[in-house]
C-alpha cells in the first residue's frame, strides 16, 4: 500500500483545491502587483520577491471563473514547476492535508475529460477535492507564454 501524500489545500470561488506539497516553494500575503501592457491573458502580473521576480498566473481563466482584482486578504501561492518558478492567487489556503490512498480516486477513473490537468479527486474532511498536477494545469507552453525569464528586471 502506497503511504498518504501531503497537499497544500485552497479555495477559489468556495471550491477546494489541492496541489503537491512537493511543488509549493512559499505561500504569502497578496501584494500588489506589476502589470505589463500587452502580456499574454494567461500573466496576472509580476511579483518581485526579494529580488526574484515570479510570474503570477491567471489560475481564474484556467478554471474558467470570473475574473476579479486580487484581494487584501487573498494569498498568493508560489511553486516550483518543470519549467520556472510561478505563483497565482488564491482566495483562502485552508493548510496541508495528507490524503490517504483510501481517499484518492484517479482522474482518469472519475473525471476522464479532465484528466490532462488533475491528477485525481479526493474526500477530505465531507469536502471534495480536486487534486491538481501543476505541470499539467498550467503546461510548457503556458509558462512559456509569459515569456519572462525569472532574473529579468521589472520594467
Amino acid at each position: 500500500m502506497h503511504p498518504s501524500q501531503s497537499y497544500l489545500e485552497f479555495t477559489i470561488e468556495e471550491q477546494c483545491y489541492a496541489l503537491p506539497l512537493t511543488a509549493v516553494k512559499k505561500v504569502i500575503r497578496a501584494v500588489e502587483l506589476t502589470c505589463l501592457p500587452d502580456s499574454p491573458p494567461i500573466l496576472k502580473g509580476l511579483l518581485n520577491m526579494r529580488g526574484e521576480i515570479i510570474p503570477v498566473l491567471n489560475i481564474r481563466s484556467r478554471f474558467g471563473l470570473p475574473e476579479r482584482d486580487i484581494l487584501f486578504e487573498d494569498r498568493i501561492i508560489i511553486c516550483n514547476t518543470a519549467e520556472k518558478v510561478i505563483a497565482f492567487a488564491v482566495d483562502l489556503v485552508s493548510g496541508v492535508v495528507e490524503v490517504a490512498p483510501d481517499k484518492f480516486d484517479a482522474a482518469k477513473r472519475i473525471l476522464p475529460e479532465m484528466e490532462s490537468y488533475i491528477s485525481g479527486v479526493a474526500k477530505i474532511d465531507k469536502e471534495t477535492v480536486l487534486l491538481y498536477d501543476l505541470d499539467k494545469l498550467f503546461s510548457a507552453d503556458d509558462i512559456r507564454e509569459v515569456g519572462i525569464e525569472n532574473e529579468s528586471l521589472l520594467p
